[in-house]
């Protein structure tokens, strides 16, 4: 029996630091009765605070602003096909 030598390196990410990608059908519906109803009622506490409906909207908006710069930065050059590496 041979003994092979992995890299750390070269081990792929196991968790895109980035992004949480999550199956919502493996949840059973009463647990995301009760993630709604918490989310909910945080936003509403937000909402509630002074300037509270102002920061949202600004974190809305830098979000839509980061996807959109995400996805201007996957299309390839100007006049290619829609491949991200612009093949």
């Amino acid at each position: 029996m041979a003994i092979q030598c992995i890299n750390p390196a070269d081990i792929p990410p196991v968790v895109d630091k980035d992004q949480i990608h999550i199956d919502v059908n493996l949840i059973p519906e009463w647990t995301r009765d009760r993630l709604c109803a918490a989310t909910l009622d945080f936003i509403k506490g937000i909402l509630r605070q002074p300037g509270g409906k102002e920061m949202l909207d600004a974190e809305t908006a830098r979000r839509h602003a980061a996807q959109a710069a995400e996805k201007e930065n996957k299309k390839g050059p100007a006049g290619c096909c829609d491949h991200p590496t612009g093949l």
